[in-house]
C-alpha cells in the first residue's frame, strides 16, 4: 500500500473516531441533560395539575363554605345575644327587683363587685354588616341575702337559667326556719356582659319608685 493510501486510510479512521465521539457527546447532552430537564418539567407540571384540581375542588365547595361561615356567625351572634351591654348598680337592682316580684322572695341586702375582663375576642373578621370589632366579656358578682319558700327557692335556679342575659349561680347556702317554714340564706350570682362591639348600654327604666324630696334630718 502506498504512503498516500495509508495516510488516506488513517485520515478516514480519525474522521470516523471524531464523528463517533461527537455522536456520543451529543447523545449524552440530549438524552441525559435534556432528559433530566424533561423529568423536572414533568414533575412540576404534575404538581401544578394537582394544585389546580385542589383549587377547582375548593371553588366547587365555595357555596358550602360560605353557608358554614354564615351558620357559624349566626351561632356566635346568638351566643352574644345572651350577654347584655354592661352591668351597672341600677341594672343589678332591677334584676333583684324582678326576682322579688316573680319569685315572691324577700331580698333585704345586696352588694356589688367591680367588673373584670374575663376574655377578649376579636370579631373584626365577621361580615361587614355584622362587624363587631374587639369585644370584651365582663364578669362581676352580685351578693344578696334572701328569704323564701322551698318552691320559690327551686324556681330561683330556673329563673337564673332562663333570664334573658347570662347569669350563673356561684354559691348558695340556706337554712330552714321550722316556725315560719321558710328558707333564709345568701346567694352569689355571676353577672356577665360585653363591652365593645355593636351593643350599646341602655339604662333600665325605673318606675313606681318614689323619690323623696323632704329633708331627712329632723329640725
Amino acid at each position: 500500500m502506498s504512503e498516500a493510501k495509508r495516510k488516506l486510510a488513517l485520515g478516514i479512521r480519525i474522521a470516523l473516531f471524531v464523528l463517533l465521539f461527537i455522536t456520543v457527546f451529543v447523545y449524552r447532552i440530549i438524552y441525559y441533560e435534556m432528559g433530566g430537564k424533561r423529568d423536572a418539567i414533568h414533575e412540576e407540571n404534575t404538581a401544578l395539575l394537582a394544585r389546580v384540581e385542589e383549587l377547582e375542588g375548593k371553588v366547587a365547595k365555595q357555596e358550602e363554605y360560605e353557608k358554614k361561615i354564615a351558620e357559624a356567625e349566626a351561632e356566635l351572634l346568638q351566643v352574644l345575644g345572651k350577654y347584655g351591654a354592661g352591668n351597672t348598680p341600677e341594672k343589678s337592682i332591677m334584676f333583684v327587683r324582678e326576682m322579688e316580684e316573680e319569685l315572691d322572695m324577700e331580698i333585704p341586702n345586696v352588694s356589688f363587685s367591680t367588673p373584670s375582663v374575663v376574655a377578649s375576642v376579636d370579631l373584626s373578621g365577621m361580615g361587614t354588616e355584622q362587624a363587631w370589632g374587639t369585644v370584651n366579656i365582663l364578669s362581676e358578682q352580685l351578693s344578696l341575702s334572701y328569704t323564701c319558700g322551698y318552691e320559690q327557692w327551686k324556681e330561683m335556679f330556673e329563673f337564673m337559667l332562663n333570664y334573658p342575659e347570662r347569669r350563673t349561680v356561684r354559691s348558695v347556702n340556706a337554712s330552714y326556719n321550722s316556725e315560719s317554714g321558710l328558707l333564709s340564706g345568701s346567694l352569689v350570682v355571676d353577672l356577665y356582659a360585653i363591652e365593645g362591639g355593636k351593643k350599646e348600654y341602655v339604662a333600665p327604666k325605673i318606675e313606681d319608685i318614689s323619690l323623696g324630696v323632704d329633708c331627712i334630718f329632723p329640725e
